[in-house]
């Protein structure tokens, strides 16, 4: 046992040695070649430690100032592990990032930031605008291959706005990630102020099937054109209330 446990060692601390003294610019450089979609300049440093003036992913979305302190005493958990500050569009993301042996892909203690505007552009959303700035602080972030991505943590959306015809005030969102025991995912979205009282709750099961469901209830400065606009996405309910309820499966967006 002993003999095997030294063995083990030596492979890990060789490991360590080898990821401390591989320069990154031709690893880099080795993965652009097999994956096109992922391009980066300015690379200095090693495996171990380094920078990237820009890291951008199908030429369309670039991170900037990009530096990476690889985690050696994690091989002994038996993980790959990497603490990563970077910027989008002027705006700080950090998180530490693990792979193990599992193939399971771990992100943690998230920290970020971005526009709800830039937020709708990269989701592509129809018709609607969106406004104010929202924040990430996510105690971890799981994905593994054919399994439902987990999260915990919470998302922040200040000064929220929607625009469609009108705009309406939202105040400031909050969305609550948690894990449950049947359900891996479950979701609270709550705001304070605006002229919609939001209330609503997520959950998605091991399968991947999710349900969604949010009352929206105007108060007295939502305009006419505000509840109309309401009146074409949900259904009225009973006390000035409207209803989303939507299902589906994670699959259908490639989550799974």
């Amino acid at each position: 046992m002993k003999k095997r446990y030294f063995i083990l060692s030596a492979i890990l601390a060789y490991l360590v040695f080898l990821i401390a003294l591989v320069p990154a610019a031709p690893v880099l450089a080795l993965v652009q070649n097999y994956v096109p979609a992922f391009s980066v300049q300015g690379v200095s440093g090693s495996l171990w430690t380094g920078k990237a003036a820009t890291i951008s992913i199908n030429h369309q979305h670039t991170l900037t100032s990009n530096s990476w302190q690889f985690n050696g005493w994690r091989l002994f958990l038996g993980e790959l592990s990497l603490d990563l500050t970077s910027q989008y569009q002027q705006r700080l993301l950090s998180t530490e990032l693990a792979l193990q042996l599992s193939g399971q892909l771990t992100a943690r203690d998230i920290k970020a930031s971005i526009s709800a505007a830039t937020l709708a552009q990269l989701a592509q959303l129809p018709l609607a605008e969106l406004g104010g700035e929202i924040s990430l602080q996510f105690e971890r972030l799981v994905w593994k291959a054919s399994q439902v991505p987990r999260a915990i943590g919470i998302l922040r959306w200040h000064n929220a706005s929607i625009t469609v015809a009108e705009t309406a005030d939202l105040g400031n969102v909050s969305i609550v990630l948690t894990e449950g025991v049947a359900q891996p995912v479950l979701a609270r979205i709550s705001n304070q102020g605006g002229q919609i009282k939001l209330d609503g709750e997520a959950n998605v099961g091991e399968d991947g099937e999710y349900h969604a469901q949010l009352t929206m209830l105007p108060n007295s400065d939502a305009s006419a054109n505000i509840r109309n606009s309401l009146g074409m996405i949900a259904k009225p309910k009973p006390g000035g209330r409207y209803q989303i309820d939507h299902s589906g499966n994670l699959k259908q967006f490639g989550l799974m």
